[in-house]
């Protein structure tokens, strides 16, 4: 049983305990208050016990549960006293050093971030060009394993192809790119062969026998051996092709051009499985746009950075526009095209609208089917759709009036009519709106729809190509196309120079080959000649537009082999245009390719390809080249290929001159290399005749040679004789005003090294001197052979000794020579040691 509390007390109770507190606040004692609350607060629990009810349960569980007791409570907050507050423990703290620590973790964390960042991106940037460089790998390597390093007949004809790759007519279609905004789709037509671009109806026409190689020069330079080539199947069968041309081109008989186009495509898909209905549409749309005129070939002779011009730029359009149309009847499939809304009864022809009909018509260039079809149109549209359309068809300029009345007819359907089909129809007719594009995905569903939209108001002159390239970059930067793909866009839209760039980064061969197709015709901007780097890495400058085709070539030889492929490599320099780069590059090609002048002199065999004074001009580059690289020998033996032999002397004199007092290897090749031209009999003709005074240093240099290699090697006497031989000092004192004389015609290059010959020859006079001088000296092995009596021509020695040093004095005082820092020390040295 449980009785409710009183708190009416207890409320009055308090109500008086805080007013008393309140009164004295003012003079407020800690220690004096604490012991009335401790007082109060027994107080107060004594008259709340007493309230309530001792033998609550809840209460009495409390107690139980946390052993409270309250008389306890109320003792304990009597006993509190200040120095409970007061005395507490203080912890020191540095806010400092705290700030400093947590500062120095933010900066750590921030460059540990900072580096994972950049360790992420660096992977994902090097995987990226590690997939590139691996497909461009991978694909060289599938093509030359089995091929590099492998023994291999050099010559290697292209096998006579009975029939063009092309057919007109084919089983299957290839499906058409459809452009989305996320990926490429790929469609897939008729019984499932699958391309990723649209196909082309028609072909080449095979009927000249150019696929047989005649290479009967090619197979005189190689010969019959077989040696190693990094050339594949496909490289050596593009090689073949170029040399066909290159004879073509300079044959005497001008009648028919010959098929780079269709040769180039053979040697290409002679090994491709993959995509090769792609390929052979980008060679039909080359051949296409490469075939403008006659005229174009005039083009190509000057490389020039200029664009191309208004007429011809309408000429590609047209072409590209055909190739569309052509390649759109190949792939297109009526059933799989959605119906449209038809507007009125006059607009339905067979169960679906009329205008669908004129619009694929249009697409595929069908102008006489629009003709017949247009008796069926309302008559409102009749007389119209037939002018504009036969003014289409044969090419003509339609009079503006017709015109105007059919921009007026596209502005009300625009607004009234449903049927996308005869809006489109209307608006390339009117040729008004070229954005203004209704329902692109069923009339667009694939960007070629789109290129071909847009050529056909550039063809009208309402729309800009420069305007559509921009669009199609756009397009092709954000969706990911295969090369070969995004190559044939690139035609399609003028585009060649970018085109091949984008095709080098995966497919250099490839790109090179239809660089070289296009530049036939003139369809390549390059730049100047004095503006051309022919080893530069960027093949394409975005800011002119030139692609360098130099460097292109440059490039594609490098993965040729120095040793075997020397010759296909000539073949594709001989297509440079600007001969002094062509003569560049061929020098280059001599100078990487062989160390002898066999290459060099196989290019005097064919005058077809290099003239006499071009060879002569890559000589000397070559010359020059070895020149700069140090390697003297083989500079010199290119001059002498031309028989400069001026420069051979002035070469070897000014080389072994700096040589001549040193012991190096190079001094003694290049003194055996002198042996050989001194010991040229006809050469010593030819040189002596034109260049006498220089072939008489270059004997005196070869002497100088040997005498200081005795020296070396400790035979003085010898070296004696030997110089006694050369004539440069003298030996008794009547000697010494001839030989001053002479001293004065001497070539510069003995007379440089004139200190080293006078300090030698003191040496040597010295060492002697002193061996004879000795008594007990064992001299005899210094004598000469017809001493027989050592004791007695002992004193006439030292005679001749003291004879020479005097007459070599003499001669040092009266010439002016280059003296070193120590040959006066040593004549002097020399005048007190040896007396007369």
């Amino acid at each position: 049983m449980t009785t409710e509390v009183n708190f009416s007390d207890l409320a009055e109770k308090s109500g008086q305990l805080v007013n008393r507190f309140q009164s004295t606040f003012q003079g407020f004692n800690i220690n004096r208050s604490l012991k009335e609350i401790g007082e109060y607060s027994k107080q107060l629990n004594d008259i709340t016990s007493s309230k309530s009810t001792l033998y609550n349960d809840s209460y009495q569980k409390a107690i139980n549960k946390y052993n409270i007791e309250p008389n306890v409570i109320g003792e304990s907050l009597s006993n509190i006293t200040p120095s409970s507050f007061i005395e507490v423990e203080q912890v020191p703290t540095d806010i400092d050093q705290f700030l400093k620590g947590e500062f120095e973790s933010m900066i750590m964390n921030t460059i540990h971030e900072v580096q994972k960042k950049t360790t992420r991106e660096f992977n994902e940037n090097y995987q990226r060009a590690s997939l590139v460089e691996w497909s461009k790998d991978k694909k060289q390597l599938e093509e030359t394993l089995g091929q590099r390093f492998i023994k291999v007949h050099k010559q290697y004809p292209l096998e006579q192809q009975q029939q063009s790759l092309m057919l007109s007519n084919r089983s299957t279609a290839s499906p058409m790119l459809q452009l989305t905004s996320s990926q490429q789709q790929y469609h897939q037509y008729g019984s499932g062969t699958s391309s990723m671009f649209m196909s082309n109806a028609g072909g080449f026409n095979n009927n000249n026998n150019n696929s047989s190689v005649n290479g009967q020069l090619m197979m005189s330079t190689r010969g019959n051996v077989e040696d190693r080539t990094r050339l594949s199947n496909k490289m050596r069968a593009y090689a073949e092709v170029v040399y066909e041309y290159l004879l073509s081109e300079r044959s005497v008989e001008s009648g028919s051009s010959y098929p780079l186009v269709e040769n180039l495509m053979n040697a290409q898909l002679a090994e491709v499985t993959k995509y090769r209905q792609v390929i052979e549409d980008v060679w039909i749309l080359i051949d296409k746009q490469s075939s403008l005129s006659s005229s174009s070939s005039s083009s190509k002779s000057g490389s020039s950075s200029s664009s191309l011009s208004d007429d011809k730029t309408m000429q590609l359009v047209k072409r590209s526009i055909q190739f569309l149309e052509e390649q759109f009847v190949n792939t297109i499939k009526i059933s799989n095209v959605q119906k449209p809304p038809i507007d009125t009864p006059e607009d339905n022809f067979r169960n679906c609208s009329v205008w669908s009909i004129i619009y694929y018509s249009l697409r595929s260039g069908y102008y006489q089917v629009i003709i017949d079809i247009s008796q069926q149109l309302p008559i409102r549209y009749r007389e119209l759709i037939r002018n504009i359309t036969i003014h289409r068809k044969d090419d003509l300029k339609c009079p503006q009036e017709i015109l105007n009345k059919m921009t007026q007819e596209y502005r009300i359907i625009r607004n009234e009519s449903k049927d996308y089909f005869k809006i489109a129809v209307f608006n390339i007719l009117s040729a008004a709106d070229a954005t203004n594009v209704h329902s692109n995905k069923i009339l667009f569903p694939f960007i070629q729809d789109l290129i071909w939209w847009r050529l056909s108001f550039i063809r009208l002159q309402t729309y800009s190509l420069q305007t559509l390239q921009v669009a199609i970059n756009e397009t092709t930067s954000q969706i990911q196309f295969d090369p070969f793909v995004l190559f044939q866009i690139h035609l399609l839209t003028c585009q060649f120079e970018l085109g091949i760039a984008h095709l080098s980064l995966t497919n250099q061969e490839d790109a090179l080959h239809y660089a070289l197709a296009l530049n036939q015709s003139g369809l390549i901007r390059k730049p100047r000649p004095e503006q051309t780097v022919i080893d530069s890495v960027d093949i394409y400058n975005p800011a002119s537009g030139a692609l360098n085709l130099v460097a292109m070539i440059r490039q594609y030889i490098k993965t040729f082999s120095t040793e075997t492929d020397n010759v296909e490599a000539l073949h594709y320099y001989l297509l440079i245009e600007d001969e002094q780069i062509q003569t560049l590059c061929i020098s280059d090609l001599i100078v990487t390719s062989t160390g002898d002048t066999e290459f060099a002199r196989y290019l005097l065999k064919v005058p077809e390809f290099i003239k006499r004074d071009q060879w002569r001009r890559i000589i000397e580059q070559t010359a020059l080249t070895f020149e700069f690289k140090g390697n003297f020998q083989s500079s010199i033996a290119y001059w002498l290929l031309i028989e400069e032999y001026a420069r051979v002397l002035e070469l070897y004199n000014n080389r072994m001159s700096s040589l001549i007092t040193t012991n190096s290897t190079e001094k003694e090749q290049l003194y055996l290399f002198g042996m050989e031209l001194f010991n040229d009999k006809q050469l010593q003709i030819k040189i002596s005749k034109s260049e006498k005074q220089a072939y008489l240093a270059f004997e005196q240099l070869l002497q100088l040679c040997q005498f200081f290699d005795l020296y070396n090697n400790q035979k003085y006497q010898d070296a004696l004789d030997l110089q006694d031989k050369i004539g440069l000092t003298p030996r008794t004192e009547r000697d010494v005003e001839p030989c001053v004389e002479n001293y004065r015609f001497l070539s510069p290059h003995v007379t440089r090294n004139f200190s080293s010959i006078i300090q030698v020859t003191i040496d040597i006079i010295m060492r002697l001197y002193e061996l004879v001088a000795l008594p007990g000296g064992s001299s005899s092995a210094f004598m000469a052979p017809a001493t027989s009596q050592l004791y007695a021509g002992r004193q006439q020695t030292l005679l001749n000794l003291q004879e020479r040093s005097q007459a070599l004095t003499l001669f040092a005082g009266k010439i002016d020579f280059p003296m070193s820092g120590n040959t006066l020390t040593k004549l002097m040295n020399f005048m007190i040691n040896v007396k007369k």
